[in-house]
């Protein structure tokens, strides 16, 4: 599958939802973990890692890789485990209410986070399809918990 064919397949789905998402502190763990991959794909797609770290906080990093292994994308937490090493930041973290991460992150050179963009666009993982698993078995574990206690 083609990098365009790839964004075209999952960008209605994404497009959708997070138009339609509350905001952050609104929203239930399922609806926060959509929102942080689908954001992390749609910055990555549209201006590669450097467009997302500087978007990102250490915070958000943090919970994504967190979220990447939930939905059992190894792959892609590999490929931003290994951009987050080499990508170059400072000392002092954004305090509330300062510039977000643009003042924590600095990026190298576009190469230096170039290589990590192609290795994103090149790996075998469909976010739509371990979403739609990931979103299927929730579904299928809060029907079970949930149901008549006869059931169970």
């Amino acid at each position: 599958m083609s990098n365009s064919e790839r964004a075209d397949d999952s960008s209605f789905v994404r497009n959708r939802y997070l138009s339609t998402s509350r905001d952050a502190g609104s929203r239930s763990e399922q609806e926060q973990l959509l929102c942080t991959v689908y954001e992390f794909v749609s910055d990555v797609e549209n201006g590669g890692f450097q467009q997302f770290f500087h978007n990102s906080s250490e915070a958000g990093i943090r919970e994504l890789l967190s979220h990447l292994l939930t939905i059992r994308a190894i792959e892609t937490r590999v490929i931003l485990s290994d951009a987050l090493r080499r990508a170059e930041f400072e000392s002092v973290q954004p305090t509330k209410g300062s510039e977000s991460a643009e003042s924590w992150f600095r990026h190298k050179t576009d190469l230096e986070l170039d290589k990590f963009n192609d290795r994103f666009f090149s790996r075998s993982e469909n976010f739509d399809v371990l979403l739609s698993f990931f979103l299927r078995d929730r579904a299928h574990t809060l029907s079970k918990n949930s149901g008549d206690p006869l059931d169970q």
